[in-house]
């Protein structure tokens, strides 16, 4: 069999963090509205951060903005007023994006936080048992692999790590933990090199990097798959 050598770079711009039951709270009662700037977009950039508001994007023909219920009757106020001021604002009306953003968010995330289904280290592996050339060992053999349940999660960075260490476990011949450096926030970007027969280092050698951004949970997801 050729060697193969596989990196796989876990990136650790995304932090560790737990996700609290009440974790989309904080966003009940926001409202997201898309608001037209026509002819007064510096003016409405001006009314935006008077309010604190956060932006979410934005054109020079549109932006898109959360309100919060507080401060929604006053920032109504404010748009009504800029419109009545302007001459191109003729038929145009803000658009409500998500009526309750917390609302929103808990039914698109619907799931997403169950606890999903990752299999421990079992006890009856033999580690004298040899590595078949293609890695093909049983599936109740693999030690610390997780389910398909586990790939369709969000999972902190420790996880991940986890993960790694778990894998280089199973393949302790074939596997080993390394590190490309740290982040800018000296976080250690954690990896896994797979090899063959050949051992480390040889020829030829596929890197597959993942995670390079934060919020891109799923391309993380991706590499542990191949990994």
């Amino acid at each position: 069999m050729k060697s193969l050598a596989v990196a796989l770079a876990l990136a650790s711009s995304v932090l560790g963090v737990s996700i609290a039951a009440d974790y989309t709270s904080r966003y009940d009662g926001i409202k997201v509205l898309r608001v037209p700037t026509v002819d007064k977009v510096d003016a409405f950039d001006e009314l935006i951060d008077s309010l604190s508001l956060q932006r979410w994007k934005g054109t020079r023909q549109h932006i898109d903005v959360e309100v919060p219920a507080d401060k929604y009757d006053d920032f109504l106020a404010a748009a009504n007023s800029l419109y009545r001021n302007s001459t191109a604002a003729e038929g145009v009306e803000v658009t409500t994006m998500h009526d309750d953003l917390g609302a929103s968010i808990r039914e698109e995330t619907a799931g997403l936080f169950d606890e999903p289904v990752y299999v421990g280290t079992y006890t009856t592996y033999n580690y004298s048992t040899p590595y078949s050339s293609d890695l093909n060992i049983a599936q109740e053999n693999r030690v610390g692999l997780a389910t398909d349940a586990w790939f369709n999660s969000y999972h902190p960075l420790a996880d991940h790590t986890q993960f790694l260490r778990d894998l280089v476990s199973t393949f302790p011949k074939n596997s080993a933990i390394v590190s490309s450096g740290t982040s800018g926030q000296g976080r250690d970007i954690t990896g896994i090199n797979i090899f063959g027969s050949g051992g480390s280092g040889s020829k030829p050698a596929i890197v597959i990097h993942g995670t390079v951004h934060a919020r891109e949970w799923i391309g993380t997801m991706v590499s542990l798959g191949y990994a």
